[in-house]
């Protein structure tokens, strides 16, 4: 018999979110293990990226002055600012790396082997959110934007939708190009 089982696999600390959702894994025939991959959700630390920073000392991680607004120089914030830039550049190869897996497995049918795991991208999508500021507007992700322009879409959805007392705009990128949310 094959057994279904789902694991939710979670990296969540107070600066970032990353979590990705294997919505099964069975054992096939010979003994194989194949895990079917299901989201991926990345929210990477939103502080450093906030609309507030300009006006807030609390918030101030950005160059005010700077249209592409670039980590300030020299101070702590600045360097988690930079630390922030850096994350969200890998959580895109990340993106860019399964994108392509799943696109080969759905031309082949060919399962990416993990440590001896097969796994099953096929039903595989991705997800990654931060409040409306600035990360919309660095330079990594409107080249991403554009390389991948026909895979992937930017919502913006408000908490309020969703029952929570605030409105905090957030955009949420995903390659779920025809998802439009509601609430």
């Amino acid at each position: 018999k094959v057994k279904n089982v789902q694991y939710d696999i979670m990296t969540n600390t107070p600066e970032q979110t990353m979590g990705i959702v294997v919505k099964e894994m069975k054992r096939c025939k010979r003994g194989a293990v194949r895990m079917g991959l299901g989201e991926v959700w990345l929210s990477p630390p939103c502080n450093t990226y906030c609309k507030m920073g300009p006006i807030n000392k609390e918030h101030q991680f950005r160059d005010a002055k700077n249209p592409l607004r670039k980590p300030i120089k020299g101070t702590k914030k600045g360097e988690q600012a930079e630390e922030a830039d850096a994350l969200v550049q890998k959580a895109l190869k990340l993106i860019e790396f399964l994108a392509s897996k799943k696109a080969e497995q759905l031309r082949t049918g060919e399962m990416m082997v993990v440590e001896g795991v097969e796994v099953d991208l096929r039903g595989m999508e991705w997800f990654m959110e931060n409040p409306v500021g600035m990360l919309a507007m660095q330079d990594y992700m409107q080249q991403f934007l554009e390389e991948f322009q026909y895979d992937v879409v930017r919502r913006t959805v408000d908490y309020c939708a969703w029952g929570h007392y605030y409105q905090k705009p957030t955009h949420v990128w995903t390659s779920m190009i025809f998802w439009e949310p509601s609430g």
